[in-house]
């Protein structure tokens, strides 16, 4: 439905004398019941048109006079407008009846609304006639129906009282026609079309176009309609002469009212066929399993961003050089006296030297704030999983896994495949024998948990498996990745059909109150949840192996040190070089 809001006042009266001012005043009434400030008034005459716009004007309407009937662009407004129609001439009558086609409110008075012969009538039509009896009439249509009446309220000439117009409910019965997309399952062909809501008949099949049709027969109650399906095997594509296949197809071909089965929104079916609310959301994923240990040989250096350990080895190389100037003491003592201070180990010795104590103290309150957030950081970096190497679909290509699609019914048409996957990661699973490029998804859920292997799918698909065989081990080494965004479903109709305000009115109904959900948690399995494991968690050798491989790096240098030393040693114990070492003093490194 179009933004604007026409709000016609229609007039029919027999006496040739218009009391202007009443109409006026029913007017006022009933635009500011509808809360309209922007009016455009079609009068019989200039001079009752001129009346009716300095009044409307004075009293704050924005308004203007229309004279030309047959244009109607005006009426194409993205805003609120009220109309305003005299309908005491044969040229606005004629108006009058041609132009209700259009989306908005109209109101006519003094009418036997019965009498009216207004064949372009819409659900969605909101016309008000009042007759000359005080009463006033709502007048719309239904499909497959002419124009139908109901008592809406009573006007007088100052006084009108409206109830609030609801929107139509009851379509009285009326049989429409639903395209339902048939797989494997084949209920309409098979003449089962009661099992598709069965619970109990195949509950993981075809879940997605099951759900649809459930809310599809809500709505029927709803609405009080009725609907005969027509079968379909395939949602629909474009093709190069601008018709469309399947569902989409004969939507657009007007072979049915609606579809019964969902389908997404896809920018070539948008130009051809209509779409109510969103019902539903589906996701493709990459599902695989990739083993994740707790803590890794990067675990020590992880609490600590790369520039934040520079700024350490800075501080200890300053600090040291400080310490060394202050005390007149060798550089690498220095490094051990800060490298001791930042390693919450305390002071070597009392020193009486007040800017040494100034010092010792800022290097102290460093080493405080750095152990904290190290201790803190520490304790979840060693216990915590491990982040997977793979984070997204770029990986997943880059992976030496194989990829594989599974045979699911979204991913049957080639279309599909190539709106639902990357075309790296298609071009992935094209590298296999093409046997094994769409994989049966009981096949390629149990091959998952025995090699490397990913499997793009939608999650609802993959979910119902793997919750029945997979182990909670296994579910908690489960990883998946997302291909594309989630997109929307929703039930496509005819182009501009009537029946879309409707119906995406009783979608969001069902969301509202809560069915859609109760609805979707029945037929849908939720995410495989990784319940962990009651043993108590170890730190492993590899998450500490750093700090052994630099404890046995120092163990080996310092070996490696002391045997220089006793090589020097020996040398110049049996001065086997005096003549060049004999002025010559040599220090040991340590002693």
């Amino acid at each position: 439905m179009r933004l604007q809001v026409l709000l016609i006042f229609a007039l029919f009266s027999t006496c040739t004398c218009k009391n202007m001012t009443d109409y006026f005043e029913i007017i006022n009434i009933y635009f500011n019941y509808r809360n309209v400030k922007s009016i455009d008034i079609f009068p019989c005459t200039e001079s009752e048109g001129y009346w009716m716009f300095k009044r409307l004007l004075k009293d704050g309407y924005s308004t203007r006079v229309n004279r030309n009937l047959l244009d109607k662009e005006f009426l194409e407004l993205p805003y609120i407008k009220g109309w305003f129609v005299d309908l005491t001439c044969s040229k606005n009558i004629i108006f009058f009846s041609n132009i209700t086609g259009l989306d908005g409110i109209w109101l006519g008075y003094p009418s036997v609304a019965s009498d009216l012969n207004m064949t372009s009538l819409r659900l969605d039509s909101d016309v008000m006639v009042g007759s000359a009896d005080g009463r006033l009439w709502d007048l719309y249509g239904k499909p497959l129906e002419r124009m139908i009446l109901n008592g809406a309220g009573t006007w007088r000439p100052a006084n009108i009282s409206i109830p609030k117009i609801k929107f139509r409910y009851d379509l009285g019965g009326v049989v429409l026609k639903g395209v339902l997309v048939e797989l494997d399952l084949q209920f309409f062909a098979n003449n089962i079309t009661h099992k598709i809501a069965d619970h109990d008949y195949f509950p993981d099949m075809e879940m997605t176009q099951r759900v649809s049709y459930i809310f599809v027969t809500y709505l029927a109650k709803f609405y009080n309609f009725w609907f005969d399906i027509v079968p379909t095997d395939t949602w629909g594509a474009n093709l190069k002469n601008g018709s469309c296949t399947g569902m989409i197809g004969i939507l657009q071909r007007k072979e049915a009212d609606i579809g019964i089965s969902a389908c997404s929104f896809r920018v070539e079916r948008v130009e051809v066929v209509s779409f109510a609310q969103r019902s539903q959301e589906l996701r493709f994923i990459c599902m695989f399993m990739e083993e994740r240990i707790h803590g890794t040989y990067s675990s020590l250096l992880i609490p600590f961003s790369f520039q934040a350990w520079l700024c350490v080895f800075v501080a200890i190389v300053v600090g040291a050089t400080i310490f060394s100037f202050l005390q007149k003491r060798d550089l690498t003592e220095g490094i051990i006296f800060v490298t001791a201070i930042l390693s919450q180990q305390g002071l070597q010795k009392d020193y009486r030297s007040i800017s040494a104590r100034v010092y010792s103290i800022s290097l102290l309150i460093l080493g405080l704030v750095l152990y904290s957030y190290y201790s803190a950081a520490i304790m979840n970096g060693l216990l915590s999983p491990a982040p997977g190497s793979i984070r997204n679909v770029d990986d997943v290509v880059k992976s030496p896994m194989k990829a594989s699609l599974a045979r699911v019914p979204y991913m049957i048409p080639k279309v599909n495949q190539k709106a639902y996957v990357t075309p790296e990661l298609l071009a992935k699973t094209k590298r296999q024998e093409k046997s094994q490029q769409i994989l049966d998804v009981f096949v390629g859920v149990d091959r998952i948990r025995h090699e490397r292997l990913t499997l793009v799918a939608d999650d609802m698909s993959l979910y119902a498996i793997i919750n029945e065989m997979y182990t909670d081990a296994q579910k908690c080494n489960l990883m998946e990745i997302e291909v594309i965004r989630s997109f929307p479903f929703g039930n496509p109709l005819q182009k501009n059909s009537q029946l879309r305000e409707m119906m995406s009115q009783g979608t969001l109904r069902l969301r509202e109150n809560g069915i859609a959900k109760r609805e979707m948690r029945v037929w849908y399995h939720p995410k495989p949840q990784c319940l962990g494991s009651t043993t108590y968690t170890h730190v492993t050798l590899e998450a500490v192996g750093l700090a052994f491989t630099l404890f046995m790096t120092g163990v080996v240098l310092s070996i490696f040190i002391l045997l220089t030393e006793i090589a020097l040693k020996i040398f110049l114990k049996y001065n086997f070089f005096s003549k060049k070492f004999s002025k010559t003093q040599v220090r040991p490194f340590l002693r």
